[in-house]
C-alpha cells in the first residue's frame, strides 16, 4: 500500500517537474525570439533586454519552483 502511494507521489512529481521545465524552456525561447526581433526590427543592443559579457553568450538562472498538493 505504502510502495503505491510512494510511486504514485513520484509519478506526479516526475509529471509535474517535466510540466514546469518545459513551460520554463518554452518562455525561454520566447523571450529570446521577441529580443532577437526587437533587435532587428529597432536596431536596438541585445544588451538593453539581458545581461550579457559577450553577444554570443547568454545565460539565464531558473528558480526552481515545484508544489506538491
Amino acid at each position: 500500500m505504502y510502495t503505491e502511494l510512494g510511486d504514485t507521489i513520484r509519478a506526479e512529481k516526475q509529471t509535474l517537474y517535466y510540466e514546469i521545465f518545459e513551460n520554463m524552456r518554452q518562455k525561454f525561447f520566447t523571450m529570446i525570439d521577441t529580443v532577437k526581433i526587437k533587435r532587428k526590427f529597432l536596431k536596438l543592443f541585445i544588451s538593453e533586454e539581458l545581461k550579457m559579457n559577450a553577444e554570443d553568450k547568454v545565460q539565464f538562472v531558473f528558480k526552481k519552483q515545484v508544489q506538491l498538493i
